[in-house]
């Protein structure tokens, strides 16, 4: 890697890490190997409430955001445990497209079976939806619903790609060798390592998310259209 890239690179750390006051709990980097979702990396220690403008509702849903600083033509998993059905959960990759290791992604959920949720998938989304480390069209954004409780695994890979059960199908994109991101994973009743804030009302959670649900669902008729 060139020495400005690292430069660059560097300075993208130093922005997440200074915008987040619990640093220490909130933001993490991925540990490899997690290229199957046996091997997925767990975030469920790290979840915490501070405020971070990479991140939305920061302030007041628990959250983590994973930096992913290298990766080596694979995929990417991490697993975290949902306490209640009817949490919901929200996954947002920045710095992916337009970032030093340029990459576009996808994003898609699976339980602890290896099924796919159904749409739990996103590749494109409106960056209007995240927080200021949404830049591009091109970084998945995702909120989703969980009807039950239990551990799962969110996966990233190269577009396109497309979820299989029991992974990404092997014939996808994988994450090509340098290429980096950030993928930030709030949840509501997250574990909250170190955190002062309450937790909202799980309504007030719940009136955010199909806010933004009706968003994505909107963002996603307009493109279509406009392929038509």
């Amino acid at each position: 890697m060139k020495l400005k890239n690292i430069m660059l690179f560097m300075g993208m750390l130093a922005l997440v890490a200074v915008t987040s006051k619990q640093v220490n709990a909130s933001v993490i980097f991925e540990v490899e190997p997690n290229d199957t979702l046996a091997a997925a990396q767990n975030i469920d220690p790290h979840f915490s409430i501070g405020p971070n403008p990479n991140v939305i509702f920061s302030d007041v849903v628990p959250w983590v955001s994973i930096v992913a600083p290298a990766n080596n033509d694979t995929f990417d998993y991490y697993s975290f445990s949902v306490n209640n059905g009817g949490d919901v959960g929200i996954f947002d990759v920045d710095f992916g497209v337009g970032g030093v290791g340029s990459i576009d992604t996808t994003i898609a959920l699976w339980d602890s079976l290896g099924n796919v949720l159904p749409f739990g998938f996103n590749d494109d989304s409106n960056a209007a939806l995240g927080a200021a480390g949404s830049v591009s069209d091109l970084d998945p954004f995702l909120p989703y619903v969980f009807q039950n409780p239990g551990l799962y695994i969110v996966g990233v890979a190269g577009s396109p790609s497309t979820a299989v059960q029991g992974g990404w199908d092997l014939a996808g994109t994988t994450l090509p060798s340098l290429s980096t991101y950030v993928i930030s994973v709030s949840l509501e009743n997250g574990n909250q390592q170190g955190s002062q804030q309450p937790i909202p009302e799980p309504t007030t959670i719940a009136l955010l998310s199909i806010g933004l649900m009706g968003l994505t669902v909107a963002g996603a008729r307009r493109k279509w259209r406009k392929n038509c």
